[in-house]
């Protein structure tokens, strides 16, 4: 939901099951993602209300829900320092003994690597498609293209990069200011 919100500017669009089209505050779902109204459902799938680029899809690669209804900062997992992290183990007991699990952000400490990929028609086949990489942890560093033609010095661009970045950064949302991570690509 989080992410087909950000892509869409909160309006879902999409075909129902009789081809007629149909658009949707994104909001209309909200109970039914949230676990409160299991009687609904929620689109497999929506058209986004303009063009998608890298850096949005890199931004959703980054995201914690922050100013969402799922914001992980805000709640009882988030704990004194509003982590938007959850650690593992990932199921957890009250005092009353009920057990709960903790929802998983979209980037978390344990994501590897990710990649967008972009084919760009209005170049030569040879370099029109690239790879946007995102070496661990994957809020900080910056997007860096990877092709055929260039993959060794990208990937020594984005190790050079991650290791001048002082270790109490790298690995940190809140030590890096997140207009920070929003404008490095």
């Amino acid at each position: 939901w989080s992410a087909f919100n950000i892509l869409t500017d909160g309006w879902f669009s999409f075909y129902d099951e009789n081809g007629t089209p149909v658009t949707r505050d994104a909001y209309t779902y909200l109970d039914y993602v949230m676990g409160e109204n299991l009687e609904g459902d929620i689109p497999l799938w929506v058209y986004p209300r303009k063009k998608v680029g890298v850096k949005q899809l890199a931004d959703v690669m980054r995201d914690h829900f922050e100013g969402t209804p799922m914001d992980m900062t805000q709640d009882i997992g988030a704990g004194g320092n509003a982590l938007p992290y959850r650690w593992r183990p990932m199921e957890w007991k009250n005092y009353d003994g009920e057990t709960f699990i903790n929802e998983r952000a979209i980037a978390t400490q344990q994501t590897g690597f990710w990649m967008v990929g972009q084919a760009r028609n209005y170049v030569p086949d040879v370099v029109g498609g690239i790879l946007w990489t995102m070496p661990p942890p994957p809020t900080s560093p910056p997007c860096t293209p990877a092709s055929p033609r260039f993959r060794s010095a990208s990937v020594r661009a984005t190790e050079t990069f991650s290791t001048i970045l002082p270790p109490h950064l790298s690995g940190s949302t809140t030590a890096f200011p997140t207009h920070a991570t929003r404008c490095i690509m």
